[in-house]
């Protein structure tokens, strides 16, 4: 079984990161007991009153402690980040999500929350790329993805681009509400 990996959301809303989680947020299966623990973490940080410091410290000793294969490692990477980024610590989530794209390349939530930070930093451009390429990688929560990916495009003044990421993600997660706040900005003419 794959561990959970969470998607790091952004919300033009508040300018940064809000990484609220969708509606019903997934079974957390993992092998490595820490592991599992930095996984809902990542997952529940944002609702609760936990401290960073409480929230990432499963996820350093599982990173530094247990014997972690390629994936697991990267999957660990990718969930503390979701934490840092949560706590809007964008230049620590990075830096895992770069940790967690040179463990394992085929990790497509990784590319997708580096494409977030990219994107927290203004760097519009390479955090689309890194979306596109996440999104073509597959991940786990596709409308956190979409979402981030209509963020990148709307700064980047492709409004089509963003309409249609931001209707793709409320296809994916229709009782979501992110992507129809973002939606309802929007008028479409024909």
């Amino acid at each position: 079984m794959r561990p959970l990996v969470t998607l790091a959301v952004l919300s033009s809303a508040v300018g940064l990161v809000a990484a609220a989680p969708p509606t019903g947020s997934n079974t957390v299966y993992a092998t490595n007991p820490m592991s599992v623990i930095c996984s809902k973490h990542a997952k529940e940080q944002a609702a609760t009153a936990m401290s960073m410091l409480e929230a990432v410290g499963p996820c350093t000793t599982a990173i530094d402690r247990e014997p972690l294969d390629k994936h697991q490692l990267a999957v660990t990477y990718v969930n503390r980040g979701v934490i840092w980024m949560t706590g809007k610590m964008v230049a620590e989530a990075k830096a895992d999500f770069d940790t967690a794209v040179r463990s394992d390349p085929r990790v497509g939530e990784a590319y997708v929350n580096r494409g977030a930070a990219l994107i927290a930093n203004r760097q519009y451009a390479e955090g689309l790329a890194d979306i596109d390429y996440g999104i073509a990688l597959g991940v786990e929560e596709p409308q956190r993805a979409w979402f981030n990916r209509g963020l990148a495009m709307e700064a980047l003044d492709n409004l089509k681009g963003a309409y249609e990421s931001y209707r793709k993600a409320q296809e994916l997660a229709p009782d979501w509400s992110p992507p129809r706040v973002e939606l309802a900005r929007f008028t479409v003419a024909r």
